[in-house]
């Protein structure tokens, strides 16, 4: 529906912005605008309804602001996607589209078995542990945990983790909402990539924090685009992935990392370090190693270990600390302790390390395997990379490609999913190769989008 929609606004008393956003949220809620429909510009909207073009700013900015829209530099403004349209929903799990192949979310291989086996001790000894495993008035956690939580962070930081710095959330989703309730609030500006994960637009979203992206190029964010973003946003904090960043798999070299530890530190700005997948360059330094004292770094083990296992784990510097421990007992007081039971045990027996390696095998496996089948991967897919973060052909919408692959039976992301509100969105898909349960069935997945990119091929 681009540039037809026009609203009823004479039907609804009060001011003329109020009404146009009142219609709009009802002809979204009607479906009578879909996600993704492009609104009219300003100037046309203004003319068609006879008012003044600051009134339908206006409008347009406080639709925003209650999340009805998105705007798009150089491109206009689109309906946002509704809970029934998100990410998420478009790729519901196997249970609920058993015929569908899911590459839309990223999962470790299953360590169901080993697991069980803790478990299973777990329940054995029920009444001698009983009193251990109720939840801990002390914050961050049980002391073991975090000290099995210290182990693992040191062992990706490469620098002793001090168990009282360490805080137990309930997976990577809740670590990301933790990591920036502490570092910033409503209203705040943070800043992050160019391109950042779908989970961290929504804990932004749910706390009015404003997100801004900075430029990137293969390595991750530029150091003097970091600087000029921190003059112009005046930002609490920058948050970044520099190993293996969703979804293009940007890695730091060494020496940016120093770079942007040192534009951090000359404007004393919070670092939020998301390194879940530090495992696939564990020789790379965590710039949570250069710059302590003021990083915020976790990492989860539902990404690397097992997605039925959602316990992450956050070291915050002191001058965070205090209210972590707050916003923890603020969202669930504390992550639930037979969950953080059996990841202790798994970490400190080593079934933790493991399943990495089996994951880590898993990847290379697989990227040989997609770099053969499907045409563009073998120049997009970076070495050790756990997901494709695939180009498409000039003028290919991903939104359309990503409908296309889902009426197949092919669960992907576009690259809308990825860009912060207000920037325009990549002509690219991510493929999360290693999701199918088994390599037939991600073969069967890759068979289906090679037919659709051979049938663009075709139609040009």
């Amino acid at each position: 529906m681009k540039f037809k929609w026009t609203p009823a606004i004479d039907l609804i008393a009060g001011a003329r912005y109020a009404a146009i956003v009142d219609c709009l949220a009802a002809d979204i809620a009607s479906g009578r605008l879909r996600s993704g429909d492009r609104l009219p510009t300003h100037r046309a909207l203004a003319e068609r309804l006879d008012v003044t073009i600051t009134t339908v700013t206006r409008a347009y900015a406080e639709a925003e602001r209650r999340g009805l829209v998105t705007a798009e530099v150089g491109r206009g403004t689109f309906v946002r996607e509704t809970a029934d349209d998100s990410p998420e929903a478009a790729a519901a799990s196997p249970a609920d589209k058993p015929d569908g192949i899911d590459m839309a979310f990223d999962r470790p291989p299953d360590t169901g078995p080993a697991i069980a086996a803790i478990a299973s001790h777990i329940a054995a000894a029920a009444h001698a542990e009983r009193d251990a495993l109720l939840p801990s008035e002390t914050p961050g956690g049980l002391s073991r945990h975090r000290e099995a939580g210290a182990e693992w962070l040191s062992g990706q930081t490469g620098a002793r983790t001090d168990p009282a710095h360490v805080v137990i959330a309930a997976g990577t989703q809740h670590a990301i909402l933790l990591s920036l309730s502490a570092a910033a609030g409503a209203g705040d500006a943070v800043l992050c990539g160019a391109l950042i994960s779908y989970g961290m637009k929504v804990a932004a979203g749910v706390q009015g924090i404003r997100l801004f992206g900075v430029e990137m190029d293969d390595e991750g964010i530029l150091p003097s685009a970091l600087e000029t973003a921190i003059h112009r946003r005046s930002p609490k904090a920058l948050y970044l992935s520099p190993t293996h960043h969703t979804p293009n798999n940007a890695t730091m070299s060494d020496g940016r990392r120093a770079r942007v530890a040192a534009v951090c530190a000359a404007y004393n700005l919070t670092i939020i370090e998301e390194d879940c997948y530090a495992f696939l360059d564990p020789e790379r330094q965590p710039i949570a190693a250069l710059a302590p004292e003021r990083t915020i770094y976790f990492g989860s083990l539902s990404k690397c270990v097992s997605s039925s296992l959602p316990v992450a784990f956050i070291r915050f510097p002191a001058r965070n600390l205090e209210r972590a421990h707050a916003n923890l007992r603020a969202t669930i007081h504390s992550t639930a302790p037979l969950m953080c039971e059996v990841a202790a045990r798994m970490v400190v027996s080593g079934d933790a390390q493991r399943a990495v390696d089996a994951y880590r095998d898993l990847i290379r496996a697989r990227g040989k395997i997609i770099r053969r089948m499907l045409p563009g991967a073998d120049a997009a897919l970076k070495a050790d990379a756990h997901q494709l973060w695939l180009p498409l052909p000039k003028g290919r919408s991903p939104d359309r490609f990503v409908e296309i692959a889902g009426k197949a039976g092919v669960r992907l992301l576009s690259g809308r999913a990825f860009a912060p509100d207000g920037a325009p969105v990549p002509d690219a898909v991510r493929i999360c190769f290693c999701a199918p349960n088994s390599e037939a069935e991600m073969k069967a997945g890759l068979e289906k989008l090679a037919e659709i990119l051979a049938a663009d091929t075709k139609a040009k």
